[in-house]
């Protein structure tokens, strides 16, 4: 049970994660079924924003001598975990932990093209 506090009504609006070559780190997470759209204003100039669910996931170019902070650990739903591994797989991820049966459903981890652990949990089927 998660203690009340002047927060609890909060929920994530924003995550930014840098990447070495974004347009190879767009199409790792189109293939885990998320849509983009070309922004260009500060802090990240040129970059890519999914906007869904009242989060918007940016990915921004890492510049010459910038360090990104990680790796980060973030998740998604996803309506097949097994397919999802497969895309994530086909481009560019590499599995940490295979499909499996976890307390909160069916989830697996793979690590995105810049080192980031993504989560991957399947959405059960009555909110799919």
């Amino acid at each position: 049970m998660y203690e009340n506090s002047r927060f609890s009504n909060s929920s994530l609006g924003l995550l930014v994660v840098y990447a070495s070559d974004m347009e190879r780190s767009a199409t790792f997470y189109r293939s885990l079924g998320l849509c983009f759209e070309r922004h260009t204003h500060p802090p990240c100039g040129d970059h890519f924003a999914s906007i869904g669910d009242g989060c918007v996931f940016e990915i921004c170019q890492l510049r010459k001598g910038q360090t990104a902070i990680g790796p980060m650990t973030f998740g998604f739903h996803v309506t097949s975990v097994d397919q999802a591994v497969i895309e994530a797989k086909e481009n560019g991820g590499t599995v940490r932990r295979e499909p499996h049966l976890a307390a909160w459903g069916r989830s697996a981890s793979v690590i995105d093209p810049d080192g980031h652990h993504v989560l991957l949990m399947e959405k059960p089927a009555e909110l799919a």
